[in-house]
């Protein structure tokens, strides 16, 4: 068969497509980037987000993913632990997910109804290969009753890390930001928090104290920062 993908709106590489091409090809079918030029057995569209434009031309034996499209969509379990194609981005860092999920349930935040509880999904291997550089896609690691023994062997394993969508600052403990200032991160790269509501300033601030504490300094974290319900993106020496 020959299968087309469509990455409809994700800046990062897309997860979902890699998993799907790395399947398909095992199966010796033909994978490529969907154009409308072809003829397609079957095309495979993601979405992440539901507020982005859609694509126009999707062909009629299109398979729509994503929680763009639908929150609780799903690959088969034996294409969700498959090792990406990373071929297919021509990227040479490994990305995934080591738990879903989030503690928290703010209205705003699509993770919980998507996701769940806060879990184990993976285990590194299943998406590194011993690449220099990893991105994780975790929404809440270090709430996870096992962080510690993740971050332990992210740490000894001497790669550099992209935690892209930050963690938990009112909970940070010590012994996680003790690992943290021991982990290499990627080139330009920050420690990711998130301030979502202002009542939590008090506790905020305490997390970022545990962190300097440890030895990271203000300009390695950038505090994704929600305004009149939209975020900014700013590092915290502008805040303190």
């Amino acid at each position: 068969m020959r299968i087309g993908l469509i990455n409809v709106d994700s800046k990062y590489p897309n997860l979902a497509l890699m998993k799907l091409s790395a399947w398909f090809k095992s199966q010796n079918h033909i994978v490529e980037w969907y154009s409308p030029l072809f003829q397609y057995d079957l095309v495979y569209a993601s979405k992440v987000f539901t507020h982005t434009p859609d694509y126009n031309y999707f062909p009629v034996n299109t398979i729509k993913g994503g929680s763009g499209y639908n929150l609780y969509s799903r690959l088969p379990e034996g294409i969700e632990h498959i090792y990406p194609d990373y071929s297919l981005y021509g990227i040479e860092y490994a990305m995934g997910y080591l738990t879903r999920g989030c503690v928290n349930h703010c209205p705003f935040c699509l993770v919980p109804r998507k996701e769940g509880k806060l879990q184990k999904v993976g285990e590194l291997r299943e998406f590194w290969n011993g690449q220099k550089k990893i991105m994780l896609l975790d929404n809440c690691l270090t709430d996870y009753k096992e962080a510690i023994p993740i971050l332990s062997e992210l740490r000894d394993l001497n790669v550099k890390l992209n935690l892209t969508q930050g963690f938990n600052i009112r909970t940070i403990t010590p012994r996680v930001a003790n690992i943290f200032a021991e982990i290499k991160l990627w080139r330009n790269k920050q420690w990711h928090i998130a301030w979502d509501h202002p009542k939590d300033e008090t506790k905020v601030f305490e997390g970022i104290r545990v962190l300097n504490s440890a030895g990271i300094k203000n300009w390695k974290i950038m505090i994704c920062l929600k305004e009149y319900q939209k975020y900014r993106f700013v590092i915290l020496p502008i805040l303190i």
